[in-house]
């Protein structure tokens, strides 16, 4: 997906969160193969987006190269990671409700507990998501 796309894809899929949930700072999140893009804002007019360098596939082909990894090479992948969220820490810079419309995310934080709110909607013609609030 090029900055572009997944510019609007985030904030689409930020516009469908704002339906859901009640007013106040939020930060929504999407992980994809090559990029990851955060979307910032009190309201829908003040959104920014971040978009990293910094994807699913990317950090695989750079770190794991097809075999099991080994502890230097995760904790390089780790590094790489926390370097681009504390990226996005200083552009958001205060206190903001993560969400993701992320299926395999998602999945995740059901499974530890965290709650789905808005049920599922879709944000392209082909993409069904499911919106989960990440405290």
């Amino acid at each position: 997906m090029n900055h572009s796309a997944i510019t609007s894809h985030i904030l689409h899929s930020t516009s469908f969160i704002r339906n859901h949930v009640s007013e106040g700072a939020i930060a929504v999140l999407h992980l994809g193969a090559e990029q990851t893009a955060i979307a910032f804002g009190d309201t829908i007019d003040q959104d920014e987006v971040l978009v990293l360098s910094l994807g699913t596939s990317g950090i695989a082909q750079e770190y794991f190269n097809d075999r099991l990894p080994t502890p230097l090479a995760l904790e390089r992948a780790i590094q790489q990671v926390e370097d681009e969220i504390a990226t996005a820490y200083k552009v958001g810079g205060k206190h903001f409700r993560l969400f993701t419309t992320d299926a395999a995310i998602g999945e995740i934080a059901v499974q530890a507990g965290l709650k789905e709110i808005g049920g599922t909607g879709t944000c392209t013609d082909s993409e069904p998501f499911h919106v989960i609030l990440v405290p």
